[in-house]
């Protein structure tokens, strides 16, 4: 048997269905917009890497003496072990020694900056009359700073003039500095080797800078005449 629906019950139904219709729009959450263009981008996070730390040393690469008549040259050869700083204010305390170790005489060498990995020089000069005699250093380095441009100029074309008749005991090293450089004044270090190689004198003086390359003259002292010589350039003191 067949029930028939009545106008009213048909309104009952419509009102019940809109109810839960309703009801159910409440708890459903609002659906999360769509990007329709581009892409997004999925944060990582990486590892910082840790800083190594660096070599802040100044090292003796060669030290040697020139000696001529009351007259003792100390001189180094020095270089910058650290990677990423310069040297700065870089002092060199020479100690003169006898064979036996007594400390005849003592010297300073000032060295302005030093960039990183470079080899340098300074000399000095005491009033000591002496051959065979050795030589000492103490290093100390003022401050270390964030490297920058490089700071040793290197001369080329380097060559030993005779001044005396033997060509010992004085003489000028003459060369060209390799590079331009700002500073106003540098300080120009001549180093000179006997034929075994040994350091046998040399002489640190201050000179002008020139934005260009220049031609440049040191006179020295050494002990005897040299095989070869070395020039080398830092903004002076």
């Amino acid at each position: 048997m067949t029930s028939a629906i009545t106008p009213l019950g048909i309104a009952t139904a419509v009102m019940v269905a809109g109810a839960l219709s309703a009801c159910g729009r409440g708890s459903v959450p609002a659906a999360t917009p769509r990007a329709t263009t581009g892409t997004t981008a999925t944060a990582r996070s990486s590892a910082t890497p840790t800083p190594q730390p660096d070599n802040l040393e100044v090292a003796v690469v060669g030290d040697g003496l020139g000696a001529y008549e009351i007259t003792t040259v100390p001189v180094v050869v020095v270089r910058n072990l650290a990677t990423t700083h310069d040297a700065v204010g870089v002092r060199v305390h020479f100690s003169v020694l006898s064979p036996q170790g007594a400390n005849l005489a003592g010297a300073d060498g000032d060295i302005a900056v030093i960039g990183p990995g470079e080899t340098t020089a300074i000399a000095a000069r005491a009033e000591l009359r002496g051959v065979g005699d050795r030589v000492h250093e103490d290093i100390t380095v003022t401050s270390w700073s964030a490297a920058s441009s490089g700071q040793t100029l290197v001369g080329r074309d380097v060559a030993y003039e005779c001044e005396t008749s033997s060509c010992g005991g004085y003489g000028t090293v003459t060369g060209k500095l390799s590079s331009a450089t700002t500073a106003s004044t540098l300080t120009l270090t001549a180093v000179c080797y006997d034929a075994a190689g040994v350091i046998d004198g040399g002489n640190t003086s201050t000179t002008g800078g020139s934005p260009g390359d220049q031609q440049v003259a040191e006179p020295v002292i050494v002990t005897n005449r040299p095989a070869r010589c070395e020039l080398y350039a830092t903004p002076g003191v």
